[in-house]
């Protein structure tokens, strides 16, 4: 980028990085197309790649394939799928820093202009919070503050009426900030390395020698290491054969390359991801309960997904779109107590509602919906 950057001095221009070489030279120009293809392919070739390697994943649903996993996986294993373009908008971010480092000659507008686009990103980044582990989230979050700190930082130094006194403590500020982000890169990966250790130790620790008994590693993905270090750490060969029985049962559903990985399409897969993501303690609940209540809950279960989540894409036009967020928690547990002819009445003015508002084929819709989980209710109203 300094090849960019030229200064006029006592009327010469010359390159800013070396002053040998003066701006209108056959040798400046030859170096200014060799900086500018390099920024280009550091800049837009590496992000086209990126989309079109996303895209091309996407549309095949192949994210959780194993061959695309070892070649690309580095740009999307880390992150839910959910919020892949969040990939996208950290290489916008990086575009958009090179670009106003190298075409904005003012200072003062550079630090402007990057405290906006560093504000803007922290605001997706933590609305979307992309990453699998929260830590990464958090160390993210740290980074962009401190680049914020930078830019603001920088925006204050230009100050005229900014003190001599206040200017040390500004510098104090975001020294500290900058401090701050580095114990926190420093503890994150001191507990990486932790977990490392910890996955490994039980594979190779002296309590293994004489047992006679693999340790498989199916499951180390799947649950914490700390946890897996305490569980296996002097287990018996019972237990360790115990464990080996377990991954083998989960390996096939816990594996990145199964139909329902973090990293699958399929529209089973997401319905589940956003189902424990929502409420989690259903995996507590699957773990202890009974046969009769799990019957219950499978029913209700593939209910919720066939005739709602599944045919959301058909079915545009829905009751949960025409409802405010602050009340949806509320409508739901009323709709769960209410008696029975409450329910119809409010089944009855919903139908109404929906043709005023979207027609006759949109009331249509939803009495075929209703009629096929509430034909209690139908009856009663119709």
């Amino acid at each position: 980028m300094d090849v960019l950057n030229c200064d006029n001095i006592a009327g010469v221009v010359v390159m800013s990085a070396d002053v040998s070489i003066e701006c209108v030279s056959t040798e400046y120009k030859a170096l200014r197309v060799f900086s500018v293809v390099g920024l280009l392919i550091y800049t837009f070739a590496y992000m086209a790649f990126v989309v079109l390697m996303m895209f091309s994943l996407f549309r095949r649903q192949a994210f959780s394939d194993p061959s695309n996993i070892r070649r690309f996986g580095f740009l999307y294993t880390k992150v839910e799928l959910d919020y892949l373009w969040m990939e996208v908008i950290s290489l916008a971010v990086r575009i958009t820093f090179v670009a106003v480092s190298v075409f904005i000659g003012d200072t003062l507008s550079a630090a402007a202009s990057l405290a906006v686009v560093t504000m803007l990103w922290l605001l997706l980044h933590v609305y979307s919070a992309p990453y699998i582990q929260s830590e990464l989230d958090v160390l993210q979050s740290f980074l962009v503050v401190s680049l914020l700190a930078l830019a603001f930082g920088g925006l204050m130094f230009f100050n005229p009426k900014l003190g001599a006194g206040k200017r040390r403590v500004l510098e104090k500020g975001i020294l500290a900030v900058l401090a701050l982000m580095w114990v926190s890169f420093c503890a994150l990966f001191v507990k990486e390395i932790v977990g490392k250790v910890q996955i490994l130790e039980p594979r190779t620790g002296p309590w293994l020698r004489g047992a006679g008994v693999p340790i498989s590693t199916e499951l180390y993905d799947t649950f914490k290491a700390g946890f897996i270090y305490r569980a296996l750490k002097n287990a018996d060969a019972e237990l360790l054969m115990d464990w080996e029985e377990l991954s083998q049962m989960l390996a096939d559903w816990m594996s990145n390359d199964s139909f329902t990985s973090y990293l699958s399409l399929e529209v089973v897969a997401r319905f589940w991801r956003k189902l424990v993501g929502g409420f989690p303690e259903i995996v507590d609940f699957l773990a202890i309960a009974d046969e009769e209540s799990l019957t219950h809950f499978r029913e209700f279960i593939e209910v919720l997904y066939k005739d709602f989540y599944v045919k959301k894409h058909v079915q545009s036009r829905s009751l949960h779109g025409h409802l405010n967020w602050k009340d949806r928690g509320p409508m739901a547990l009323w709709l769960a107590m209410a008696p029975i002819q409450d329910r119809a009445f409010f089944a009855g003015f919903m139908t109404e509602a929906f043709k005023r508002v979207h027609g006759a084929q949109a009331e249509a819709s939803l009495k075929a919906r209703m009629r096929s989980q509430l034909s209690k209710i139908l009856d009663c109203c119709m």
